[in-house]
């Protein structure tokens, strides 16, 4: 009988072949090779079939499996599909566009008797070339208060978490709700940490993540309900209603950065004031910079006229 590999590593994809082709390149490259791969195709018109069937002859892990179903129109889905697939106890998530630096599995070995969900910083490669590190914060207990409260946004990139299968499971997986197309990663973690504080961050950089166009963060008002949507989700789990309160400070912040980058002024004064008494104070003070910058735009444009 056959031992199951430590990690099973889950892609969503939807055409994205040569992008696909780098993510799986730096599979073969990694320095802990006890793991599998399940490529979950959501419907895909361009040549993703053939260049996994191209790859599984050449492949240095356990295996890799390629599961297509017609399109869905997210990640969601195809990620389920994988989570169900998995035959490891850890799953770990990458998207297609993205890539792992060689020792990402290794460096995921120390904390798995320790903690339930591990996650990393990122290097972004910019549309240009130029590159720039992501970073992010450790978590305080309790994990889902500080999400809440600090703010979730950009704090765990999805192809650089490994989380236990069993409770993904329990969390229900990623949320198929179309409403939450392009946040249900931020979803699945609000859940995971309803149910674990056992996250641990590492500060080393190690996966790269592209911003090279078909991305599917979009920064428009529809993004602005969904994250609305997400957080009437979820506030109601912090009980009380100054905690909610504040916590929605919090939202406004990145409510009104959104308001502000289509050019809707007057509804990005109202968020960022409210979000000056978010407690995250970071975010607090960058609200205040953001309504100076709005108003000293605002009265050079009169001065113009």
């Amino acid at each position: 009988m056959n031992r199951k590999p430590v990690f099973s590593v889950v892609i969503p994809t939807y055409n994205r072949a040569q992008k696909l082709l780098r993510a799986l390149t730096s599979l073969n490259n990694q320095t802990f090779l006890d793991f599998e791969v399940l490529v979950c195709d959501d419907g895909s018109t361009d040549e993703t079939n053939r260049i996994v069937e191209a790859f599984q002859t050449d492949i240095k892990f356990k295996s890799l499996r390629y599961f297509y179903a017609p399109n869905w129109g997210g990640p969601a889905r195809p990620r389920n599909t994988g989570i169900k697939e998995a035959v490891a106890d850890w799953i770990c998530l990458l998207d297609s566009d993205d890539s792992w630096h060689p020792q990402k599995l290794e460096k995921m070995l120390p904390y798995l008797k320790s903690h339930d969900l591990i996650y990393h910083g990122f290097e972004i490669v910019m549309s240009s070339g130029k590159r720039k590190p992501l970073t992010s914060r450790s978590l305080k207990k309790p994990v889902f208060k500080d999400l809440m409260l600090n703010g979730h946004n950009g704090i765990i990139i999805n192809s650089g978490v490994c989380v236990r299968k069993s409770l993904l499971d329990q969390a229900g997986g990623f949320s198929e709700d179309k409403t939450l197309v392009g946040v249900e990663d931020a979803d699945c973690w609000l859940k995971v940490a309803r149910l674990t504080n056992a996250f641990k961050y590492l500060p080393e950089y190690l996966g790269t993540y592209y911003l090279d166009g078909g991305n599917i963060t979009v920064y428009n008002r529809r993004l602005a309900d969904k994250l609305s949507f997400l957080f009437d989700c979820h506030s109601p789990y912090l009980g009380d209603s100054v905690t909610i309160n504040r916590a929605a400070r919090t939202n406004n912040y990145h409510l009104g950065r959104i308001m502000h980058m289509t050019g809707d002024f007057r509804k990005a004064r109202e968020l960022y004031s409210s979000s000056l008494r978010s407690p995250n104070h970071r975010l607090a003070l960058r609200s205040l910079i953001w309504l100076l910058f709005i108003s000293l735009k605002q009265k050079t444009y009169q001065y113009e006229r």
